[in-house]
């Protein structure tokens, strides 16, 4: 960035988290690299500047490279979608309670249900590395089981090419600071993307077990399920991610063959084994080991295993 338009989005971002720029508001400028000219909209969400431009993208105090066009474009845009993908999930989730605190009832109703009320989730970088290995398709469904706050799920429908992604979460709370960060999704989806035709909108509907938000932007969608994973449908389901550490093996392995028995499913990654006497079609393939938000990462064994399944 030039210079002087930098000191102008340091003085904006300063502003907004001074509370003198509005939430979820843009300002307009001119950006130019290399001689070129660029429209460019610097946005605020959660008193978090994001830059976006056509043809370049980046944010806070990330720095932008010279564009040449000797450069593989088309990997460069991916990527720098991708880090824009994951800068605004980490604005959208700014003052969420990222222990996922929970009521002593709804912590009753996951014991009751076989679960535990402990709460960590995959951190980014992982969640990223998982879902370029499991390279999804446009025909592809991502599902999380026990999705807590929705972080992974609006990561999955942001930075992957799958045409759905779900999430299934048991605790009301959770669930609901999960649609509050959806409705924060759209709102700078909307702002950042407004001269595309499809613009992102939100729709709740109200089921009798299960509650769902549905987020749509252009083809892609996204929902929020309020309940049990071990009681709902997964027929569309293609791929799966289980955060299920705390699970009992036997709801492991009743879910595992669920999702076996399912020809829909490809892959489902899981952070325990699942029993190969409950499996036909799926086999374990290999062993991923992923940052989590309960570790140290200080420590020399960073990582998690999270072990792979596929047909």
């Amino acid at each position: 960035l030039m210079r002087a338009q930098w000191q102008t989005l340091r003085a904006l971002a300063r502003r907004a988290r001074e509370g003198f720029v509005k939430p979820n508001s843009a300002r307009f400028a001119p950006l130019v690299l290399n001689g070129r000219t660029f429209a460019s909209k610097v946005a605020f969400a959660g008193g978090m500047a994001i830059i976006a431009g056509h043809g370049v993208q980046t944010y806070g105090a990330c720095s932008v490279a010279s564009c040449s066009f000797q450069h593989d474009v088309h990997a460069e845009k991916k990527a720098g979608e991708k880090r824009l993908s994951k800068q605004i999930i980490d604005a959208v989730y700014t003052g969420t309670d990222s222990y996922g605190s929970i009521s002593e009832e709804e912590e009753e109703e996951i014991l009751e249900s076989g679960g535990h009320w402990a709460y960590g989730e995959i951190e980014m970088d992982g969640f990223q590395a998982l879902i370029e290995y499991m390279s999804m398709d446009s025909n592809s469904v991502f599902c999380d089981l026990g999705s807590g706050l929705g972080k992974s799920v609006a990561f999955a429908f942001m930075s992957s090419e799958c045409k759905c992604a779900i999430g299934v979460e048991l605790s009301a709370t959770r669930h609901n600071q999960a649609k509050a960060a959806a409705e924060r999704l759209v709102k700078v989806i909307n702002l950042l993307r407004q001269d595309d035709a499809a613009s992102a909108w939100l729709q709740e509907q109200q089921g009798c077990n299960t509650p769902t938000m549905m987020m749509r932007w252009g083809s892609k969608e996204m929902q929020l399920v309020h309940a049990d994973c071990n009681k709902i449908s997964m027929e569309r389901t293609t791929h799966v991610y289980m955060a299920n550490l705390t699970w009992p093996e036997a709801i492991v392995d009743e879910i595992g063959h669920k999702l076996d028995s399912n020809p829909s499913v490809k892959m489902v990654a899981s952070l325990k084994r699942i029993s190969e006497k409950r499996l036909r079609r799926l086999r374990q393939c290999d062993v991923l080991y992923l940052p989590m938000s309960w570790q140290d990462r200080n420590t020399v064994s960073y990582g998690v295993p999270v072990y792979i399944y596929s047909v």
